[in-house]
């Protein structure tokens, strides 16, 4: 038998106390738990089958972050929740049903090439060869505009 605590119906059975926490109408109650907890087992009010939602430090060590993990046909399916504030009764069931219905990866069709170093510095000239034609034509016009003024 698992020892995770369980939410379902929007509510938390924490494995180790009696006290029930009615997430939507006690939130920093849940807040302040999931502080604490390090996973949980969500039972969605759909149709989609449970998972655990586990907590995992960032990159760096400072933040926590909340992913939803199942196993579907053979595969461990992950899934990102968010952070502790971001753990809604909505937010949950939108991740069961991704963790079921995963965005299918998309093949890449076209490898876009990247300029060489030879082809920014013949830009880079061409630029400059127009900025200088510009000027020069930015000064004519003022020398006509000067001689019909005159």
């Amino acid at each position: 038998m698992s020892k995770l605590s369980v939410v379902g119906e929007g509510l938390l059975s924490p494995h180790n106390s009696t006290n029930i926490i009615e997430i939507n109408k006690q939130w920093q109650k849940w807040q302040k738990w999931l502080e604490s907890a390090q996973s949980f087992r969500y039972v969605p009010n759909n149709h989609e089958p449970p998972y655990t939602a586990r907590k995992e430090k960032g990159s760096k060590g400072q933040a926590s972050y909340w992913y939803g993990y199942r196993k579907v046909g053979g595969v461990l399916r992950k899934c990102y929740i968010g952070r502790g504030e971001d753990l809604s009764i909505t937010k949950l069931e939108e991740i069961a049903y991704q963790l079921s219905n995963p965005t299918p990866k998309k093949k890449v069709t076209q490898i876009k090439s990247f300029s060489k170093l030879e082809d920014v510095e013949k830009l880079t000239a061409e630029v400059v060869s127009l900025q200088s034609e510009l000027q020069r034509k930015e000064e004519l016009r003022k020398e006509a505009l000067g001689k019909l003024t005159a």
